[in-house]
């Protein structure tokens, strides 16, 4: 199908492209499915160098919104729902580059982690150590069940935004984590992914527990650390 986009100024370049295209989406003009034009293409219509084009792309293959097929081009991913509400289509939006999605989950977890050291009692341990065995269990499957493994690992990071006990930020850690569900599928979907997800959930937790804000911080930035190694949109492109 024709995608046009309007020709655009040179600052902020990276979130305009993808301002474009959410719109485009908004609107229906781009459905699931849909192949998006080559990005020499996309380029052209803008007026912009094509790494401002494969940036852009990159952003939106980090949040789900496209899939990259090998030497077929990029489409509009078969996962992705619409219509996301209007809060989720401005936060990303305001995304230019894959690094800050990295530090908005950093800020996020790290906030959760010392309200949940302030305020957790034990049957939230509880609850949270039964979210991190129901993975292990998937982890030791084999075949692994790819949906449920991914399903209990959100499940894990939910429950610990719950234990803040503060409904504003439920909501909002929510929201948030929508944000980082095809990043996290792609770091569960491998035997080491899930195995060094169970081990850093166990430490995280055991950490929490034990009320040591600093050695539960650094657990969760060396997690984070992982976690972005098994999102191959970050490696350098050949």
């Amino acid at each position: 199908m024709a995608v046009l986009l309007n020709k655009i100024s040179k600052a902020n370049v990276v979130d305009t492209v993808i301002a474009q295209l959410l719109d485009r989406l908004l609107e229906g003009e781009l459905k699931v499915g849909d192949k998006l034009p080559a990005e020499t293409e996309l380029a052209g219509q803008v007026g912009v160098g094509r790494n401002s084009i494969r940036e852009a792309m990159k952003v939106l293959q980090v949040l789900g919104i496209i899939e990259r097929r090998q030497g077929d081009g990029s489409y509009i991913s078969s996962s992705f729902n619409v219509p996301f509400d209007s809060l989720l289509f401005s936060l990303i939006g305001k995304i230019s580059k894959p690094e800050e999605l990295v530090e908005l989950r950093r800020v996020l977890e790290l906030g959760v982690m010392e309200l949940v050291i302030e305020k957790a009692d034990e049957e939230d341990f509880r609850l949270l150590q039964e979210k991190v065995d129901l993975l292990d269990r998937y982890a030791k499957m084999d075949p692994i069940p790819i949906d449920e493994a991914i399903r209990a690992d959100m499940a894990f990071h939910l429950a610990l935004i719950d234990v803040t006990r503060n409904d504003a930020l439920v909501e909002f850690g929510k929201l948030i984590m929508r944000l980082f569900q095809a990043s996290m599928i792609a770091h569960i979907a491998t035997p080491q992914g899930i195995r060094r997800a169970v081990q850093d959930h166990n430490a995280i937790l055991r950490e929490i527990r034990a009320r040591d804000k600093q050695a539960a911080r650094e657990m969760i930035i060396q997690s984070l650390m992982v976690w972005r190694e098994y999102i191959q949109i970050y490696k350098s492109e050949k």
